[in-house]
Parts: structure tokens; sequence; C-alpha cells
């Protein structure tokens, strides 16, 4: 008798743990689910970033004078910027200051064009890309951007190409993120 009701106890105690495994499967799967959706606002954090990061970098790499931008579209981490130079020696600065950037990488000039301006002064028309990193790579011979640098000759700075433009757009990515940040935190 008493063996009896001790195997009654197993069974039910058996019967329990049956039940609380048959869950396991199911729980695999809304873990699998969870992480996917972590990861999907992972990287949508990422890209958030990533633009912040580019827009004020911008500054920095393009000469205050004498390069202006027309357009400049991000894919993913690859950027591609298109504009007007004043000289060769302008667009050197660019293409310098964006190799010196421990954030870029793959730079690369892939068209200089010669043209002629509103007022028929020459100009270059170029197309350049390189691809934003997603952490800085950090090397001794990174230095100051040649912007920087005391010994340059440039011109009297009158306009500040995209400052505006990026200005207006960091503070809506700032905006945006904040209000971003602030969904779904009680």
């Amino acid at each position: 008798m008493h063996q009896q009701i001790r195997n009654q106890q197993l069974q039910q105690e058996i019967s329990t743990l049956e039940r609380q495994l048959s869950f396991l499967p199911k729980l695999d799967r809304q873990r699998e689910a969870l992480n996917k959706r972590l990861g999907v606002i992972s990287d949508i954090q990422q890209e958030r970033n990533q633009l912040t990061l580019l827009l004020s970098l911008l500054p920095g790499i393009v000469p205050q004078g004498g390069v202006y931008l027309d357009s400049l579209s991000m894919k993913s981490n690859r950027i591609s910027i298109n504009g007007i130079g004043d000289s060769n020696g302008r667009l050197a600065i660019l293409l310098s200051n964006a190799e010196q950037s421990p954030w870029l990488k793959d730079v690369a000039m892939h068209s200089i064009v010669a043209t002629k301006g509103d007022k028929a002064q020459d100009q270059k028309r170029f197309k350049a890309s390189f691809i934003l990193a997603k952490r800085p790579a950090l090397t001794p011979a990174r230095g100051t951007l040649v912007s920087d640098w005391q010994d340059l000759d440039l011109d009297e700075i009158t306009e500040w190409p995209l400052m505006p433009q990026c200005a207006v757009a960091l503070v809506l990515a700032l905006a945006l993120g904040g209000f971003l940040g602030g969904i779904g935190t009680g």
C-alpha cells in the first residue's frame, strides 16, 4: 500500500515534469524570435548612429571653401558624394582629409571632369566614395586633418558648403534619436 502511494506520487511528478518539458520547444522559438527582433533593433540603432557620425565628420573632411557637395547618398555603410571643386588641389585636400579619418576606409575618387561654372570660371565636377567604419581605425600614422595644418594657404572662408543642411540634419537625427530612445521605457 505504501509502495503504491509512492509510485502514484512519482507518476504525478513525472507527469508534471513532462508538461514542463513540453514547453521548452515553444520557449526556444520565442527566444529565437526575440533575438531576431533585438538584432533588427540593434541594426537600426547602428544605422542611426552612422548617419549622425557621418554628418559630424563632413565639416572636417570637406575643405572650407572651394569644394561644394551637390549630393550625398548612403547605402549601408557605403557613402557616395558628388560635387564641384574650384581646383584639383582642393579635391586633393578632400581626399587627403577622408583618407586620414580613422572612421573612413576605401576612399576613392571615381571621376573628375573639368567644366565651366556660371561665371565661366574653371570648375572640377567630381564623384567619390568611401566606407564608414563601424569602429575607428586607430593608428599612430593618422594625424590631424589637412585643413588643420598651419602652412596651407587657403583663401578667406566666405562660404560654408553644405553646413546649414548638415546642422539641420544633425538636429533632426538627434531629435528623432531622443524620441525613439524614449519609446518603451517606463
